[in-house]
């Protein structure tokens, strides 16, 4: 089957994840912890400290507040199956969906890549950044256009 049959666009609106902020925060904690932990010069555990502590803020503010200009706030998935993400500067992006996205009932992460691109976009879904019909909508789109990436049960 193909999403031709669809007659209406996909729209999904993305927003800023409490769920996320604390798991991202979480992760990075732990990684400064284990950074105490290890048996380092002061010099390089420094290094590293502030190395983490930057991939905190960024990941922070692009995953889970969608507070930088190229955050991504949409997905359109069009009749035509094509991707454009929506950027919170206004930029509409067209992408392709990469086979090596996951999607779950929980959750997902779709990765895209752009045209003449080397790195991939990815945009993380909970249940608390995505409508959940909107969602589920998604899901069944992705299983009926038998997307080829890992699908978790249900």
């Amino acid at each position: 089957m193909s999403s031709k049959k669809y007659a209406a666009p996909l729209h999904l609106e993305v927003s800023s994840s409490r769920l996320l902020l604390i798991l991202l925060t979480g992760l990075h904690l732990l990684v400064i912890v284990l950074l105490f932990l290890m048996p380092l010069s002061l010099g390089l555990s420094a290094v590293s400290m502030v190395f983490v502590l930057f991939s905190a803020a960024c990941t922070v503010l692009y995953h889970a507040k969608k507070s930088l200009a190229s955050s991504i706030v949409g997905l359109i998935w069009d009749i035509e199956d094509e991707w454009f993400l929506l950027q919170k500067n206004g930029e509409k992006i067209l992408v392709a969906l990469d086979g090596n996205s996951f999607v779950h009932p929980w959750f997902a992460v779709l990765n895209f890549r752009q045209k003449n691109k080397y790195l991939s976009r990815s945009v993380i879904l909970l249940s608390d950044n995505i409508d959940k019909n909107d969602f589920r909508r998604l899901r069944v789109r992705l299983k009926v256009t038998n997307f080829k990436a890992e699908l978790g049960a249900g």
